[in-house]
């Protein structure tokens, strides 16, 4: 029986239960903290190591790796690396449209961020331009698809 407030196992000892995934799901986390806490150089280091995990568990062509690409983007982007950022997100940019395509959400999220680079970098017709295209095309593509759908059993009575 545990004694309360007790782990049976120290949290440090189930690191090695732990895949490249969760590891990388961690650095997220991590990166997120220090962003929303304002510390975005320590932001940029996390996203950073997130993305070399995903990399090093799926390859340069994976949907995590190019999501991976973003998010550290956008980390550049709090961090005024703003050349660094749009390199990021291209190269995030081209790996989710090979590998789920230009009309799936975190695709065209992926824009509004790399719009938000662009906008930052002086880059201001563009970035508009291309935020007006994605949140359209998001919006569009959301109201047609069913997220969390339910079906009444009413609606199959005859």
């Amino acid at each position: 029986m545990m004694r309360r407030g007790r782990l049976k196992k120290p949290l440090r000892n189930l690191s090695y239960e732990m895949t490249s995934d969760d590891d990388a799901t961690l650095s997220v986390t991590e990166a997120w903290i220090a962003s929303t806490n304002g510390k975005h150089a320590e932001a940029v280091l996390g996203y950073r190591e997130a993305l070399k995990l995903w990399k090093r568990g799926h390859g340069e062509e994976h949907p995590l790796t190019g999501w991976g690409y973003l998010l550290l983007g956008q980390a550049y982007t709090a961090n005024n690396q703003l050349q660094d950022a749009i390199v990021s997100m291209q190269q995030g940019l081209t790996i989710l449209s090979k590998t789920v395509g230009v009309e799936n959400p975190k695709y065209l999220t992926g824009e509004v961020l790399y719009s938000q680079a662009l906008d930052r970098s002086g880059q201001h017709v563009e970035a508009s331009q291309l935020r007006a295209k994605a949140e359209g095309a998001l919006e569009t593509l959301l109201t047609h698809q069913c997220i969390n759908c339910s079906v009444s059993t009413a609606s199959l009575q005859k």
